[in-house]
């Protein structure tokens, strides 16, 4: 009797662990970097690679197919003996989230999982303000950009993009009696964290070429902290971040020079005189 009792003990002991087995099976087949499909309804992910790991019996078929229908993977003929997991597979964005449809055909029938990519959180990303860039004014390349103000009361926005590619939202700057102070707007959809924020301002046309350099000649500042135009006519302004983000929510944009900053900067590299 005792060692019936034994035995009942060890196979409900060996059953409760098939569970954490079957994960430690699994962790085994599918490499780290792999998000696993289980076919039990929608995914999402923001892994490039996908593994399908699910039940399945006799041959299998895996086909993958994009938002446009085209087909990304398809793979027939794989036997399945009570489980299947696939090689993983390649899943490219496609300008922003993506959805992918999974179908999985073996003996016993056809079954189909939306699997969403989305773009990963980015750390650490340069984020600029301004349509000029930098480049345009030293003709060196650069990825930074400058803005140009003149010193007359009123608030002027500026696209604050990040990675060169990504609207994160707007800079707003505002002149009044003579003094500049510098506010973000940041989309808060973009859960963004602000890691270093640096505004520099500077008043002739030597010095704008050095703004983004920490040696720069100019008046260093941060957010919200009024820089004093000394009696300047034009402004030429430097805005340099350091920002974490989630990019799945904001659109791209492509941003052409604004003919008046082009204008402001003439104006300065020909000289202008101190406002009155």
């Amino acid at each position: 009797m005792k060692r019936w009792i034994g035995w009942a003990l060890l196979l409900a002991l060996w059953t409760a662990c098939l569970p954490a087995a079957a994960e430690t099976d699994l962790s085994r087949l599918v490499p780290p970097d792999t998000a696993v499909v289980t076919m039990e309804g929608p995914q999402t992910t923001w892994r490039s690679l996908m593994a399908v790991a699910c039940p399945a019996e006799g041959t299998v078929r895996l086909r993958i197919t994009g938002p446009d229908g085209s087909v990304v993977y398809d793979a027939a003929d794989r036997a399945a003996d009570g489980f299947f997991v696939s090689e993983p597979v390649f899943l490219p964005l496609r300008g922003g989230n993506t959805r992918y449809t999974v179908s999985l055909t073996d003996d016993a029938g056809t079954r189909t999982a939306e699997v969403t990519r989305t773009q990963p959180y980015l750390e650490g990303v340069h984020a600029s303000v301004g349509t000029l860039p930098l480049s345009a004014v030293t003709g060196q390349p650069g990825r930074e950009r400058v803005l140009f103000l003149r010193n007359e009361d009123g608030e002027r926005r500026f696209p604050l993009v990040a990675g060169g590619v990504y609207r994160l939202g707007e800079a707003v700057c505002t002149v009044s009696g003579g003094w500049l102070t510098v506010s973000l707007e940041i989309l808060p959809e973009a859960r963004a964290l602000l890691r270093e924020a640096q505004v520099r301002a500077a008043f002739t046309a030597d010095a704008v070429a050095g703004l983004a350099r920490p040696d720069a000649d100019a008046i260093p500042a941060g957010p919200e902290e009024p820089i004093d135009l000394r009696g300047h006519a034009i402004a030429a302004v430097w805005i340099g971040l350091t920002v974490s983000f989630d990019p799945a929510a904001l659109e791209s944009v492509s941003l052409s020079a604004d003919p008046e900053q082009i204008l402001l900067w003439r104006e300065m590299e020909n000289g202008e005189e101190p406002v009155g």
